[in-house]
């Protein structure tokens, strides 16, 4: 049977869980991990749908000449946590954003945000050192503006394309910011304190709220993540009732994805969202260490994990983000014979893998044809499982 994982903990708590999973991170390579053979999902027979890339744990391995020093004190008692923008150490990463080769990471661990320049080889912070107190997650805008949610300052911090800061606004009294998503001239934030979606104008006036707090499904009890597809309907995932929730603009209600429960195309803890062009919804879940992607249906198309012994692994993963301008920084990673069409970024907060990087795309040999006929099948064997489940459950009730 399914089990639901109830979450009854006070806002700051909440917050604190969902946030800080990791208390220290493990000694690793300091070089990128690429896989010496391409690693596909799914797995074959299946025609690959996403590659792994590379993945790493250090700012510095994008750094050119960059000279790695490690002195005596810390080879005896290990890397001191040190002072802001200092260390190339990822500590504790949530919010991921990519745009045309530089990515950045917020750091929950050590209250900063990494940003490093691949095409260019340089790394740095945004920001200044005084100026944020919890930066959770970052959006980039289609002109380069960064929107920056910091719930230690309850403010939204805006950054231009060079990663000049802009300003900063949000009710510290009334808002909680910890995702934001745009659309046209309007900004998306999803709310934490309130547990409710606000739309907000880029100047940083409050515009109205489209949806309340509470444990009915049109309702939001902890809404962590939300993106916007191209359907234009908002998808929230709400940690707390297991789910990712679905509004049209104006609030209503339009359904669902996905159920409380521990199979697969349910979830035990979502957290990061993200759609792709064709409508394809990215969900991470924390709790099952896992990424599956649903089409606009809700029909599970792929998992991506590290259950097979060449996978990436994950290790509590946060947040995920599609690129599709930053494809060329990490061509060298792609095998010869597959084709991108964007890439993805995805957050552990444990293990060696806090940042991996994934194309999705198809195999320059295998017909578009082909991917439909396995996805029809792959779709009808869902079904089919999806009703032997329903059957079981209906002769173990009687």
């Amino acid at each position: 049977m399914p089990r639901t994982i109830q979450s009854p903990l006070t806002p700051p708590l909440v917050l604190a869980c969902i946030l800080l999973g990791a208390c220290a991170s493990t000694p690793v390579d300091t070089t990128p991990q690429a896989n010496k053979e391409p690693v596909y999902f799914p797995a074959a027979p299946n025609p690959p749908r996403i590659q792994h890339l590379v993945s790493f744990d250090k700012t510095s391995v994008w750094a050119k000449s960059q000279a790695q020093e490690t002195s005596f004190s810390q080879w005896v008692v290990g890397e001191e946590k040190p002072r802001f923008g200092q260390s190339d150490r990822i500590d504790t990463p949530y919010g991921v954003a990519a745009y045309k080769g530089k990515i950045y990471i917020c750091d929950v661990g050590l209250d900063k945000v990494h940003v490093m320049d691949i095409k260019n080889g340089t790394v740095g912070v945004l920001g200044s050192p005084d100026m944020m107190g919890n930066p959770v997650n970052i959006t980039i805008d289609t002109d380069g503006t960064k929107y920056l949610c910091d719930t230690g300052k309850r403010q939204v911090f805006v950054f231009d394309a060079n990663d000049k800061f802009v300003r900063q606004f949000g009710d510290v009294d009334h808002l909680m910011p910890i995702d934001l998503a745009i659309e046209g001239d309007t900004l998306f934030i999803a709310d934490l304190i309130d547990g409710q979606v606000e739309l907000w104008s880029k100047d940083g006036t409050f515009l109205r709220a489209i949806s309340s707090k509470g444990t009915g499904p049109d309702q939001l009890s902890e809404p962590t993540n939300l993106a916007i597809g191209p359907d234009h309907r908002i998808y929230v995932a709400d940690t707390d009732a297991q789910q990712i929730k679905v509004f049209d603009q104006e609030g209503k209600y339009q359904g669902s994805i996905g159920r409380p429960g521990n199979q697969v195309g349910s979830f035990a803890r979502p957290k990061g969202i993200a759609i792709d062009p064709h409508g394809n919804v990215y969900v991470v879940d924390a709790q099952w260490n896992v990424v599956q992607v649903f089409n606009t249906d809700g029909q599970l198309l792929v998992v991506i994990s590290g259950m097979n012994g060449a996978a990436p692994g994950l290790l509590l993963p946060a947040t995920v983000c599609l690129d599709a301008t930053s494809i060329d920084a990490f061509r060298s990673y792609l095998s010869p014979n597959f084709v991108p069409e964007y890439l993805i970024f995805l957050v552990n907060q444990y293990g060696r893998n806090k940042v991996s990087v994934y194309a999705y795309g198809r195999d320059k040999n295998i017909s578009e044809a082909e991917y439909l006929r396995v996805m029809d099948e792959a779709r009808q064997r869902q079904e089919e499982q999806r009703k032997k489940a329903q059957e079981a459950a209906k002769e173990a009730g009687k």
